[in-house]
């Protein structure tokens, strides 16, 4: 073992799963949550018009 993982004393393929598995869950929050303050935004009149609402 090398890097990190020597000095954690875990095999690098975990340490890869587990940064993996994290990324992964950052994502299915952030994801929803962005989307959420975008209509957010838009609800309030500060984000993109649609195409319908230009007329």
């Amino acid at each position: 073992m090398t890097g990190i993982a020597a000095m954690i004393g875990i095999a690098a393929g975990d340490l890869a799963t587990g940064v993996w598995y994290g990324l992964i869950g950052v994502a299915v929050w952030a994801i929803p949550f962005a989307i959420a303050y975008l209509l957010y935004r838009r609800w309030r009149g500060e984000g993109p018009e649609s195409r319908r609402d230009a007329d």
